[in-house]
């Protein structure tokens, strides 16, 4: 039994098809993803990032972010710059194993009642990747911050996005699809 596996039989966390009666999952790293970390004042939310955050919550999405700042940082973030109420679960170091282990994520599943076939992971990183692939999930490459070439190995990613038109774009075709999929 792999760790993913492992994690999933102990968490109850459903692995199925898209079920109708489960929130979908939007699992975000914070620096870089969410959070501008180059300006002089700090971290703060990518423009478009709060505006963002609440159109998912509307559409019916959950939103979290799993990363490897302490859970002080990150909520203290989140206060400052308003975004609490949509982002309804953190998982930092603080409460376990860090990505790229897949308890980072399946924790932040298990907490709000997600499901494995209906989360996806947001991230700039290698560990994002892994945490994603690990936890057997979906990942989407958040290439917004990239202000230099990539490294020559991309990221494993069902895709790589520049902009927050890609990401919503992104998000609703993998919702559309596993919908399609179960109603087939």
């Amino acid at each position: 039994m792999t760790a993913k596996d492992q994690g999933v039989a102990n968490k109850g966390i459903s692995a199925g098809d898209a079920d109708l009666t489960v929130p979908w999952v939007a699992i975000f790293d914070c620096d870089g993803t969410l959070m501008d970390t180059a300006g002089p004042m700090g971290p703060v939310p990518f423009p478009p990032i709060p505006a963002m955050l609440t159109r998912l919550r509307h559409a019916g999405w959950l939103c979290a972010i799993c990363t490897g700042r302490s859970r002080a940082s990150v909520s203290h973030l989140i206060r400052r710059h308003g975004l609490v109420p949509e982002i309804v679960a953190v998982r930092t170091p603080d409460d376990g194993p860090s990505k790229p282990h897949p308890d980072s994520v399946l924790d932040v599943l298990h907490q709000i009642g997600g499901a494995i076939g209906q989360a996806v992971m947001i991230g700039d990183g290698p560990a994002d990747m892994l945490a994603a692939r690990n936890a057997g999930i979906p990942f989407i490459h958040a290439a917004w911050d990239v202000t230099e070439p990539g490294p020559a190995e991309p990221l494993a990613a069902v895709a790589v996005v520049r902009s927050i038109a890609d990401l919503d774009r992104h998000l609703e075709a993998l919702r559309s699809q596993a919908i399609a999929r179960e109603s087939a």
